[in-house]
């Protein structure tokens, strides 16, 4: 019987590991998804390709004869995407996790709707050329650095519903 060294076998669990860089369930219409098939509920990821242009969030999508709610804009979800522009969120879709938009340098709108209660931090992070994020009443946290570094940011509305603002969640906007 041959004998394989820790190290071998750590190098082949690692090459068999890593074929699919990017872990999500489904992609439609260009955007990837996580799937929770136990709620029957989405949440928006990132995948093989960078989003680019504008792009909408739908607040539902099918996955065979099974429809999912979009509940979430996952962490990292559009990070790094330095060609897209826009992003239009649903209703329904709950949570922007962390570092879902870093860094994405192009971005210039966002539309949030009410339904979200969480922004996490640092989910627009370093947008360079955000200018425009409407933030509807019903939001209740805007978590540390979530527009850190948004140098072109020079107004925003906070809603009334607004329960917590964390640290530096505005550093270095105009």
């Amino acid at each position: 019987m041959k004998k394989f060294s820790l190290y071998s076998l750590l190098t082949v669990f690692a090459l068999l590991t890593a074929s699919n860089a990017y872990a999500y369930d489904l992609e439609v219409d260009g955007i990837y998804y996580n799937l929770d098939m136990d709620n029957y509920t989405a949440s928006v990821t990132y995948g093989d390709n960078k989003y680019a242009g504008d792009v909408v969030v739908p607040s539902t999508i099918q996955y065979k004869t099974v429809k999912f709610d979009v509940m979430a804009i996952g962490e990292s979800a559009f990070s790094e995407c330095k060609a897209l522009t826009s992003v239009k969120i649903a209703e329904g879709i709950t949570k922007i996790g962390s570092w879902a938009f870093y860094n994405s340098e192009n971005l210039v709108e966002v539309v949030i709707p009410s339904t979200v209660k969480t922004i996490s931090g640092r989910a627009f992070q370093s947008c360079d050329n955000l200018e425009k994020v409407t933030l509807p009443e019903g939001i209740e946290r805007i978590e540390n650095y979530t527009f850190d570094n948004c140098y072109k940011l020079s107004e925003i509305k906070i809603p009334s519903t607004v329960k917590e603002i964390g640290s530096s969640a505005f550093y270095n906007c105009i």
